[in-house]
């Protein structure tokens, strides 16, 4: 193969890989170890690991660094935060997180190394952009010491809207030990009575849920289904005891005259048949010790108007 095209065909390869190739795919394009050091002489390559390359002629996108590192060291995977930015839940780590598989340590320049002797890469470790990663549901099991219980009950809740309960719960069993760890954090937020059943569509719907779940007030019930004489209309969160709704509103969700048309035609079908509905905003729940109270008086005064009797609180 001629020389320059040879190097078309890696910065191809760079180019489709996150800008990052090792010294082996370089010699499958009969690109030998001294020539990558003239190209870098030059000023055309920069190492990024000791045997991981970059174009200075390529942009760097932000999965740069997760693969490079992977590469770096054959057999590692992204886990804990880095994973959870890979499967689109959190914003990206400043340093690498990989799972790696060896019982020996080792250190990393630029990479946070992590051993979990019960990952089992058949099963756990899947791949992202063609970045191996732990899977969703072993990434779920390893982020608990890593985030705050707001951000892991964000990530369980991304993860619920597209994946299976059943796998999560057999994989928390394998991996889980009698140590403290990210299973242990995962279990404690699953049995956390202020979650209530259901999956709410968005976070902020999560937040207001857990706003409006006093203890004294009736079951609640999250993307709850109403059947009326109209059809089958779905609330954000529901108090069926109290025939109560509440609408969380944003932007992203209600904005425009079609869809508020569409609420109001729900509205009238859910009046029809005795149900109650409050809207929040966004920039309601910024004051969410004023929100909880009067909300706290509206269902009250729903349970009055219904002749329920409501516990003290």
């Amino acid at each position: 193969m001629h020389s320059d095209d040879s190097l078309r065909a890696l910065v191809a390869i760079a180019a489709s890989r996150h800008n990052a190739f090792t010294s082996f795919e370089a010699a499958e394009q009969q690109i030998p170890a001294q020539r990558l050091r003239r190209l870098e002489l030059r000023g055309d390559l920069r190492r990024l690991h000791p045997r991981v390359w970059a174009f200075n002629s390529l942009p760097d996108p932000p999965e740069q660094a997760a693969y490079a590192s992977t590469l770096s060291l054959p057999g590692t995977a992204c886990t804990t935060t880095s994973a959870a930015w890979l499967h689109g839940w959190i914003d990206q780590p400043t340093i690498p997180q990989l799972w790696f598989p060896r019982s020996e340590s080792r250190n990393h320049p630029v990479a946070d190394l992590r051993r979990w002797a019960r990952i089992d890469p058949g099963r756990d470790i899947t791949t992202v952009d063609g970045i191996p990663t732990l899977n969703k549901a072993a990434t779920l099991c390893s982020l608990g010491p890593h985030v705050d219980d707001v951000t892991l009950e964000r990530c369980l809740d991304e993860y619920l809207r597209t994946s299976s309960m059943k796998w999560l719960a057999a994989t928390m069993d394998r991996l889980g030990s009698r140590k403290p760890g990210g299973v242990t954090a995962l279990r404690l937020l699953l049995e956390d009575p202020r979650r209530v059943g259901g999956v709410p569509d968005s976070w902020f719907e999560r937040v207001v849920t857990q706003l409006v779940a006093l203890p004294w007030m009736p079951p609640l019930d999250v993307q709850h289904e109403v059947r009326t004489a109209g059809g089958v209309f779905r609330l954000d969160i529901a108090c069926p005891d109290l025939m109560l709704g509440v609408e969380v509103h944003s932007r992203s969700f209600h904005w425009g005259a079609q869809k508020a048309d569409a609420d109001n035609v729900r509205d009238l079908h859910l009046a029809a048949e005795g149900w109650h509905i409050l809207y929040v905003t966004w920039s309601q729940i910024q004051q969410p010790a004023e929100f909880a109270r009067l909300f706290s008086v509206a269902a009250r005064q729903r349970a009055h108007l219904l002749d329920i009797d409501l516990p003290a609180g």
